[in-house]
C-alpha cells in the first residue's frame, strides 16, 4: 500500500496528531489516518476522557494481541482492523471509518511554528533591551513580518528540496 505521513484532527478539539494514510482510502470523502501504539493510546484515552464520548464510539476501542490489532466494539457489533507495519513501525486504524479526520497542512504547522518561535525571540529580545511595544515603529512591524515570511520560504524549500518529513524528534 502507499501510505504517507500526516498530522491529522478529529473534529473541532484542535487536537492534532501525527500518523499515516493511504490517500486512496476514504470513509465518506474523510481520511482514515493509523497511529503508532503510542499516539492511538493517547488518542483513546483523551477522547474517552470527553463528556461527549463516553457513551459514544470513543470508548469501545481495545488493542488486540493476538491477531495484532484494533478491536472497535459498537451497537451492532465488532469490527477487527489488522496492525499495519509501515518501514517497521506498527500502526493502529482508531475512528477510521466512522469519525471525521482530516489532514492538517503542514506547511501551517511549520508557518505557526516559525510565527511563534520568532515571536518569543522579539519578545525575549525587547526585554533584554527594555523596550516596549509603543517603541516599535509600524516599519519596524513591517520588517519582522517580512523576515518571518522570508524564513517561512527558506525552510519550506528546504523541506521540499530534501524530501523531508516532520518528526517529533529533536
Amino acid at each position: 500500500m502507499n501510505y504517507e505521513f500526516g498530522f491529522f484532527e478529529a473534529g473541532d478539539d484542535g487536537v492534532s496528531y501525527r500518523g499515516i494514510y493511504n490517500p486512496s482510502v476514504k470513509w465518506n470523502e474523510w481520511k482514515c489516518p493509523l497511529f503508532d501504539y503510542d499516539t492511538a493510546k493517547s488518542i483513546i484515552d483523551t477522547q474517552m476522557s470527553l463528556e461527549d464520548c463516553i457513551n459514544h464510539s470513543c470508548s469501545r476501542y481495545d488493542f488486540s494481541d493476538y491477531p495484532k490489532g484494533i478491536i472497535d466494539r459498537y451497537e451492532d457489533g465488532i469490527e477487527f482492523y489488522p496492525v499495519v507495519i509501515f518501514e517497521g513501525i506498527e500502526y493502529y486504524s482508531i475512528g477510521a471509518m466512522c469519525w471525521t479526520w482530516f489532514k492538517i497542512n503542514q506547511s501551517l504547522i511549520i508557518k505557526d511554528i516559525i510565527d511563534s518561535k520568532i515571536d518569543e525571540m522579539f519578545v525575549e529580545s525587547c526585554n533584554k533591551l527594555s523596550i516596549k511595544n509603543g517603541d516599535i515603529s509600524p516599519e519596524q512591524y513591517k520588517n519582522i513580518e517580512i523576515i518571518k515570511n522570508d524564513i517561512f520560504k527558506l525552510l519550506q524549500s528546504f523541506i521540499i528540496q530534501n524530501n523531508c518529513r516532520l518528526t517529533d524528534e529533536a
